[in-house]
């Protein structure tokens, strides 16, 4: 795992760490908060109205019921590191 071998960390106390880590974004997620880490950009919940669609196998009209879909927004320094490296 490249994080244990970068912070010269145990195999398993690195997975510890992101495993929590994602567990504690999707717990802030599911109350409705945002989580931002500065220099890589904020993550947040919409809610996306329904609409309708079709079935791409039937071509049968459909309704897409309302759904909560999880949104990144990069940072304006990862972006940059994204369009110059």
């Amino acid at each position: 795992m490249a994080a244990a071998e970068a912070t010269n960390t145990p195999h398993s106390t690195a997975e510890k760490i992101i495993s929590e880590f994602i567990n504690q974004l999707t717990l802030a997620l599911l109350a409705g908060e945002k989580v931002q880490i500065r220099g890589m950009g904020t993550w947040g919940v919409k809610t996306r109205g329904s609409r309708m669609g079709r079935n791409p196998r039937t071509g049968e009209a459909i309704t897409i019921p309302l759904h909560k879909i999880v949104k990144f927004k990069p940072s304006a320094k990862l972006m940059e590191r994204l369009n110059t490296d």
